[in-house]
């Protein structure tokens, strides 16, 4: 990776907002990574299903998403990045699912097998940029995330 680009991955809604709205800290997978730092979060084109939407009406994510002021799904954007965290980690989610809240578990699967690339949150998107996502990690261009001297914003 070169300095100027940030890697990235792409994540359905309504998991995406999930992680820019501070819902969610995890994003497990069927797999591990080595990666460790930076890590775009983009939301994909793909419009979500009936079922994707309806675990945003479990009362303790809809209370979670009220306190923040989320009220509706235009909240959740589509095709555009939507936040940059830092992956910290990366462990089996047995060793970390019991001590999850019901919110974060309820928003990743914590399946015996699987991995939980454990985040800090460091940058919400106010205006999402659109830009086309991809399967598995893809690269944008950093300077979407500078300011005026090219520093990165966080």
């Amino acid at each position: 990776m070169r300095d100027d680009q940030l890697k990235a991955i792409t994540l359905w809604q309504p998991w995406a907002s999930a992680m820019a709205y501070q819902l969610k800290r995890n994003e497990t997978r069927s797999y591990p990574t080595k990666h460790r730092g930076p890590l775009l979060i983009h939301a994909a084109a793909h419009k979500p299903n009936r079922y994707d939407w309806d675990i945003l009406t479990w009362a303790p994510i809809a209370k979670a998403l009220a306190e923040k002021g989320i009220t509706d799904t235009k909240h959740f954007p589509l095709g555009v990045a939507v936040c940059v965290v830092n992956v910290v980690d990366c462990v089996p989610v047995e060793k970390i699912r019991d001590s999850l809240s019901p919110v974060e578990r309820a928003l990743g699967n914590y399946e015996n097998g699987r991995f939980a690339w454990v985040t800090e949150f460091l940058y919400f998107i106010e205006k999402p940029i659109p830009m086309k996502g991809s399967q598995g990690f893809w690269f944008c261009d950093a300077g979407y995330f500078c300011d005026e001297e090219g520093s990165l914003l966080w």
